[in-house]
């Protein structure tokens, strides 16, 4: 049964900002990202969302943590960003029931690179190496 076998993934990205980026609302970006990766999961046809999370890190302060559990419930949001940052490191954990594993590497990609296209993936990540 599909709802035995969730399929788990987890990468990490980092996005270097440039003068173009200064002002970036990150809040509405990691937003963004992962509300495209749960429709693009829903439209090739997901049949179950377990979480989608992120924690996007500045290189010298902040952080931003951000969970998605289904469309209809939207995503939270907790910490802050400084619009101004060199650089952010972004993780992602996706645990989703009903759609193959791997299928979630090009999905996840496509849709971060949708809107951070200068994101360098240096993940995914075994699950032995998850963060706590």
């Amino acid at each position: 049964m599909w709802l035995e076998n969730p399929s788990v993934f987890a990468t990490e990205y980092i996005i270097e900002t440039g003068p173009g980026d200064s002002g970036r609302d990150w809040t509405e970006t990691v937003k963004a990202i992962l509300g495209d990766v749960a429709q693009a999961l829903k439209q090739e046809g997901c049949r179950l969302i377990g979480h989608i999370k992120a924690l996007a890190q500045g290189a010298t302060e902040g952080h931003l943590y951000a969970s998605l559990v289904s469309l209809e419930q939207g995503t939270s949001i907790r910490g802050e960003l400084p619009a101004e940052l060199r650089q952010v490191r972004l993780t992602l954990n996706l645990i989703v029931y009903g759609f193959e594993k791997d299928r979630l590497p090009e999905l996840v990609e496509r849709c971060v690179r949708s809107r951070l296209p200068g994101a360098v993936r240096v993940g995914p990540r075994g699950p032995s190496e998850h963060r706590p």
